[in-house]
């Protein structure tokens, strides 16, 4: 009898926690559901949340795309002559090349073409490879056209990987279709474990599957670019003064 007792006390300890745990969390409200993945915010909080699988991005790395569709990423996912999106062009829709076009261009991959993102640093010329955010040095979330929900190019997110527990800080740098989520740069992907190389040198390898929570903190940026020291930086405190990993764990991983 003694040892049900105190089993029953011990239940009942932990049902007690536990719902407090869960006490502590706001209900929470579906913002957008975006290709089937819905957008979730807590009540009173300017964060916001999914779940969803993650594709590569390349876009500003300057390896990402070449006239002889050589680089990281396909040719084809930049556009095509006459509407290139994933490349800079000059007014005329004429693509810069690095070293080239123009003549003694900053070049770190001669020959190819200089690739965009949405976050730019405009301290340095269209055509420098420079002004963009690099996907292969620089941890970024892609979010979807006019469903940002109150986040600016520049504001930064913690993403989880549940199926190994790594994660990262990242900023938030790139726009993509309105109808798809689940995005991140290619150092992303290496930060969380994950090798987005296939074995020909393509950026092609994502995370399959709902399995990578991110955790979007609207107003925490500067809307610029930012070295990846300041986004580890920023990101922790943004992501402290949220709640942190105890709140991460038992508000949305629970």
């Amino acid at each position: 009898i003694c040892c049900e007792v105190n089993m029953l006390k011990t239940l009942l300890l932990v049902s007690l926690l536990l719902g407090a745990s869960l006490a502590s969390c706001p209900p929470t409200s579906t913002l957008y559901t975006v290709g089937g993945v819905p957008l979730k915010q807590f009540q009173g909080d300017s964060a916001f949340f999914y779940l969803s699988d993650l594709d590569v991005d390349a876009d500003g790395s300057p390896n990402a795309y070449a006239p002889n569709n050589t680089g990281i990423d396909y040719l084809a996912n930049a556009g095509s002559p006459g509407n290139w999106w994933g490349i800079a062009t000059d007014s005329g829709g004429t693509p810069y090349v690095q070293g080239s076009y123009p003549q003694g261009s900053y070049a770190p991959y001669p020959g190819f073409y200089v690739s965009t993102t949405s976050l730019e640093d405009s301290g340095f010329p269209a055509y420098d490879a420079r002004r963009y955010a690099n996907a292969v040095n620089l941890t970024f979330i892609v979010l979807p056209s006019g469903k940002s929900s109150g986040a600016r190019l520049g504001d930064l997110a913690y993403v989880y990987w549940t199926k190994n527990a790594r994660s990262a800080f990242a900023v938030y740098a790139d726009v993509g279709p309105s109808s798809s989520i689940g995005e991140g740069s290619v150092a992303l992907h290496e930060a969380l474990g994950n090798n987005p190389y296939s074995s020909s040198g393509r950026v092609v390898s994502g995370i399959d599957g709902n399995t990578v929570y991110t955790l979007v903190m609207p107003g925490t940026g500067y809307g610029k670019l930012l070295s990846q020291a300041d986004v580890n930086k920023l990101g922790q405190s943004a992501f402290n003064a949220w709640g942190g990993f105890t709140r991460f764990k038992s508000c949305i991983l629970q």
